[in-house]
């Protein structure tokens, strides 16, 4: 008789991580005045392993991490992985008069990435944040000379998405032999294809609500206070493609065939098709008054469960990557993207007539990264096996506020530790940067955003999915 198994808490760990995944809300919460619109704050591609590298992600395949952005990498993973990481910021808002503070974090992220040792095919699920809204601000307007209308704004919710990847990798041409002390390897192993071509398919389930509350207030009492509540649930499924190419230079081999030095350049794609989503929409409009000591309270305007559809569109992406191995001063590697999403064919088509945000344009998000590790050797000290990151990113939103476009622009390190003698990680990264502006009664935004995450693989001491045979 033969069966598999794994060990017992692993495989409960795993069952929990994965049942996790359906139930929590993976939602990213950052507070900010420009979450107001639209969908709110669309989170970029990329996960908390390249959050060091300015978000640079498109063409990065890491054989021990799970990189949503391209669904074309899962083929390259080389272990079973879980990941599971969170987010944190601290924020500085400013106008032309006064300031603010605000700090946040929460979980952000749940995975599991799946390669059978020596297969072409890797699996991932997943749920990641796709957008978020938090928000609370006042304004004043003086209506004549003796009332004055006070306005508030709040918003809360967002979207999250949940991830089903399939990948699948091809060799187009093999290694040639030796020449000499020159032969072309995979940047892998040696016994791998020169050129590999790699495509992957996301299923994303995206869903969640978004609530935005407008209150008015006069401070005169023979008038009410006007709140009106606005809620909207969105679900649906949309796909996502992507390709992953992979060609290595001539690299140099010592007489046991042992890799020198190598260098190898990895070209990227994805695109996420644009999805028709269903949307539920409730409105509510009060009025109350405080009368005797008593709140006095009525509806004005109420709509419930107004049915509609809700469009996202397309999202292109594109990346390139360069590494390069030596066997004395290690594995150095230089990655940027491209990505673009055309937000003026964003709509919400619903019966009653719908306050839709405006003026969206298209946004563009370019991020740039270096990495370094000093050795791959298992036996080398700590801090030759840790990964070290750098990067910057700029993201033109798709706002345009008072003749300003909202520009975000970051400087980003992060830090890849190993766990005692396994390939299990602990990745640490953090960016600083500035949104928006003061001028024209806009709000600044001085952030310091930091993201903590782990990736667990399996080790020597604790192997999963074990074959045992019984005779």
């Amino acid at each position: 008789m033969k069966y598999s198994c794994s060990t017992k808490h692993n495989l409960l760990f795993l069952l929990f991580t994965l049942l996790a995944s359906i139930h929590a809300d993976a939602q990213s919460t950052q507070n900010t005045a420009y979450s107001r619109f639209g969908l709110g704050l669309i989170q970029q591609p990329g996960t908390f392993t390249h959050a060091g590298m300015g978000g640079a992600c498109v063409a990065v395949s890491d054989g021990v991490a799970v990189n949503y952005s391209n669904p074309a990498t899962y083929s390259f993973l080389e272990l079973t992985t879980l990941q599971v990481g969170t987010k944190g910021s601290f924020s500085t808002f400013s106008t032309s008069n006064q300031s603010s503070k605000v700090a946040q974090g929460q979980v952000s992220e749940l995975g599991f990435g799946f390669k059978k040792p020596g297969s072409k095919w890797g699996i991932a699920v997943g749920i990641t944040p796709y957008s978020s809204i938090d928000y609370s601000y006042r304004s004043e307007t003086q209506l004549n000379d003796s009332v004055k209308a006070n306005m508030l704004y709040s918003g809360s919710g967002g979207l999250n998405r949940a991830i089903l990847g399939i990948s699948r990798s091809f060799r187009l041409s093999k290694a040639p032999e030796k020449k000499g002390n020159q032969i072309v390897p995979s940047p892998d192993s040696a016994s791998t294809a020169l050129h590999q071509l790699s495509i992957g398919l996301n299923g994303n389930y995206i869903f969640g609500n978004i609530n935005r509350t407008n209150t008015v207030y006069l401070d005169y009492s023979q008038y009410f206070t006007t709140r009106d509540y606005n809620n909207l649930w969105i679900s649906g499924v949309n796909l996502e493609g992507g390709l992953l190419y992979k060609f290595n230079f001539s690299a140099k081999v010592d007489d046991s065939k042992r890799i020198r030095s190598l260098s190898s350049l990895a070209i990227g794609v994805s695109y996420a098709m644009d999805g028709s989503f269903m949307a539920t929409y409730d409105r509510l409009i009060t009025l109350s008054d405080t009368m005797n000591n008593r709140l006095y309270s009525d509806t004005s305007f109420q709509i419930s469960g107004e049915r509609g559809r809700l469009r996202i569109p397309q999202r292109i992406s594109a990346g390139i990557t360069w590494k390069h191995y030596n066997k004395k001063t290690g594995t150095f590697t230089v990655s940027a993207d491209y990505k673009l999403q055309d937000w003026s064919k964003y709509q919400l088509a619903i019966p009653t007539d719908f306050n839709l945000d405006d003026g969206l344009t298209s946004s563009a998000l370019m991020s740039f990264g270096v990495e370094y590790r000093p050795s791959l050797d298992m036996s080398s000290d700590l801090f030759h096996r840790m990964h070290y990151r750098i990067g910057a990113r700029q993201f033109n939103s798709s706002l345009t506020i008072n003749n300003h476009n909202i520009i975000q622009k970051g400087v980003t390190a992060g830090l890849s530790i190993p766990v005692i003698k396994s390939t299990s990680k602990l990745h640490i990264a953090a960016e600083y940067g500035v949104s928006g502006t003061t001028e024209d009664g806009l709000v600044k935004e001085n952030y310091l955003n930091f993201s903590i995450g782990f990736t667990l693989t399996p080790s020597i001491f604790d192997k999963w999915f074990r074959q045992i045979k019984y005779d």
